[in-house]
């Protein structure tokens, strides 16, 4: 009986370690990709986004912005060039493009427990539209669904580059 109580803590922990692989992978997947001579995209990060926002405060003034159509079509443009090889992983990445573990640990999808609501901002509805557009066929409801589950994740996820 008391094994089976400790499942769901073993789980999570286990869950949090492979989220840091998954991330560990990803950045060495971005750093070789960044060796190669592709062309670059015709929108740049420093065009919308100079840094992941590093505070709640900056995340939700780059969301304002976002009310001028033209900075949502190029963000929702320069969100789909980011890519990734499934809808997970893109949107791991753009998460991680967007905003800092630490911000995206204070919001959950639907804003429960004491978060902030994500599915509130302008920025989730253009996640949305980027990752349907790539990923032809995913619903809305089933990126939405793995943009909770990487919010769900972001407080166990350790920044780059910082070991376990």
């Amino acid at each position: 009986m008391n094994s089976i109580t400790n499942v769901p803590v073993v789980m999570e922990a286990h869950m949090g370690c492979m989220m840091r692989r998954i991330d560990a992978l990803e950045a060495m997947v971005e750093a070789l990709i960044s060796r190669t001579h592709l062309p670059q995209p015709l929108l740049q990060a420093e065009d919308l986004l100079l840094a992941p926002c590093r505070t709640v405060d900056e995340l939700e003034e780059l969301d304002r912005s976002l009310a001028q159509e033209d900075r949502r079509n190029k963000m929702q443009h320069f969100l789909g060039t980011i890519g990734g090889a499934s809808t997970g992983a893109a949107i791991r990445r753009i998460l991680r493009r967007v905003a800092t573990n630490d911000v995206l640990a204070q919001y959950s999808l639907r804003g429960r427990r004491a978060k902030k609501s994500f599915q509130d901002l302008a920025l989730c509805k253009i996640i949305r539209a980027a990752c349907v557009k790539n990923f032809p066929g995913q619903t809305e409801a089933e990126v939405e669904e793995c943009i909770g589950h990487v919010l769900k994740s972001a407080p166990h996820r350790r920044p780059a580059g910082q070991q376990h």
